[in-house]
């Protein structure tokens, strides 16, 4: 099960919405000056807010683990990231064998892959959307204050929020 500690910031029915700050490694990293991730953390600021059901009937402000197995991460990034780019190859090469050997229409079947495997993509997406296997779950209270932590106020979250 992979980890974050979060705090409860918002609560509605059934579902807590938990801010948790994004913890990142780069002061120990080699090429941290070269990093992209260490830009976009500065750029965007480290704090978001997921949603959650409120299995442990969690409070505003209560400290929270929340987690995600690891076969569910493994398998939706398998899904997501990689079905794309082996669609795109599988394009290129059935209009290299079957198609046109030429170069143009090498790229062209390659690109129709890469859509194919965006268009996938996204229906799995939305297949899955409320599959509880695929969703965050909430642990557990937490017994440590939430490192790095800064109030909702201000804080810039990158989703909209309760609604």
């Amino acid at each position: 099960m992979i980890e974050e500690q979060g705090r409860v910031v918002a609560v509605s029915s059934d579902e807590a919405w938990v801010q948790t700050i994004r913890q990142s490694a780069c002061h120990s990293c080699a090429a941290r000056k070269g990093c992209g991730q260490r830009l976009l953390s500065q750029r965007y600021g480290q704090a978001f807010q997921i949603r959650v059901a409120n299995s442990i009937g969690a409070q505003v402000g209560d400290d929270v683990v929340v987690g995600i197995p690891e076969t569910s991460l493994l398998k939706a990034s398998l899904m997501l990231y990689l079905a794309p780019l082996l669609m795109m190859v599988f394009g290129a090469v059935m209009m290299e064998r079957w198609g046109s050997a030429q170069e143009g229409w090498v790229i062209l079947g390659g690109l129709a892959g890469l859509v194919a495997g965006f268009l996938w993509a996204r229906w799995f997406s939305q297949r899955y959307r409320n599959d509880q296997d695929f969703a965050p779950q909430l642990l557990r209270r937490s017994a440590s204050q939430v490192p790095g932590w800064v109030p909702l106020d201000e804080a810039e979250p990158t989703c909209a929020g309760p609604r």
